[in-house]
Formats: structure tokens, sequence, C-alpha cells
């Protein structure tokens, strides 16, 4: 090897590791959808909450199925939350006895702010007066509040909605 095909060598032999070598950058970014049930799973534990009647209950979030869904349990009902494909959905298990399924449909930066929608129903009575949550809009703010907004569907037309103010629960230490 000579003076003037030593520098080649070098880049050669640099460029080949960069090749072999794992992408660190791209580990470690998410998609939209990822990063929103990433910050879904940081809910994990027990949080206060306070309703639209100013009523005061409790929401515990549990991370299961091998950390692939985050379960809400708050006020009679329950909802999962899990990436199905890349998309983020939830079913949402309604103290009415129905079942809606919702995708999100809107991620805002850094999962901060997730808008699902209904795309269907199980156990749904159909009749006029039946009411169900048609979406959810779940807002994290930058202050560790948590805020979900529950909107309903009665006979085809947006009806009223629901809010929780979600606070951290603080635990002793033991």
């Amino acid at each position: 090897m000579n003076a003037r095909t030593r520098p080649l060598l070098h880049v050669f032999v640099f460029v080949c590791m960069l090749a072999a070598a794992p992408t660190s950058l791209a580990a470690a970014e998410q998609t939209p959808a990822e990063a929103a049930f990433e910050r879904l799973k940081s809910l994990a534990g027990t949080w206060e909450t306070r309703g639209d009647n100013k009523q005061a209950g409790v929401a515990t979030y549990t991370v299961t199925g091998g950390g692939q869904v985050v379960l809400e349990v708050m006020d009679g009902m329950a909802t999962a939350y899990h990436l199905d494909k890349g998309t983020l959905m939830m079913t949402h298990y309604c103290g009415a006895g129905n079942q809606p399924r919702m995708k999100a449909v809107t991620i805002g930066k850094d999962g901060r702010h997730i808008a699902f929608q209904m795309f269907d129903i199980t156990n749904h009575p159909n009749s006029k007066t039946s009411s169900y949550s048609s979406a959810l809009d779940v807002r994290f703010a930058t202050d560790g509040t948590v805020e979900l907004v529950f909107k309903s569907m009665t006979a085809g037309v947006e009806g009223s909605s629901q809010t929780f103010q979600l606070v951290k629960r603080l635990t002793a230490r033991g």
C-alpha cells in the first residue's frame, strides 16, 4: 500500500463501519402513533379525577399484555389502548353496556394531543334514545395533568361531552 491509496482505504473502512453500525437515530425515532402510545403508557399508576360534575373519582392505568396494552379503569368504565399495525386504537367499555372502538385520527406533537374517532361499536341496541361515546380527545398538559373529553352521539346526532381532569396521585414511599 502506498501513500496515495492509504487515505482511500481509511475512507473505505469508515464507510463500511457506518454501514454496519446499528442506526441508533433510526431506532430512536418513533411514529406519531408510537409516541402517543408511549405517552399513554406513562400514565401507569393511580390518578385523581374530577368530572364535569366536579365530583372526585379515581382512575387507574395498567400496562399489560407484555407492554402492548394500556388499560384504563375509571368510574365504572374501562378503556383498552393498543397499537394495531401502526395505528393507535382503543376500545371503550362503557357503563351503558356498549363498546365503541376508535382509532386515532389526529396525533399532536410528541403525542400530547390524541383525537380518537369511533369506527364501529358492539352491543349497541340501535334505538333512537341510545347514546354512545363517539370520540375521545386526550390532552397531556405541560403541568403533568391530563384531560379526557368523551363526546357522545344519540340517534346519529352529536350530543353532550363529558370531561375528566386527571391529576397524578402521590404514593407514599415505603
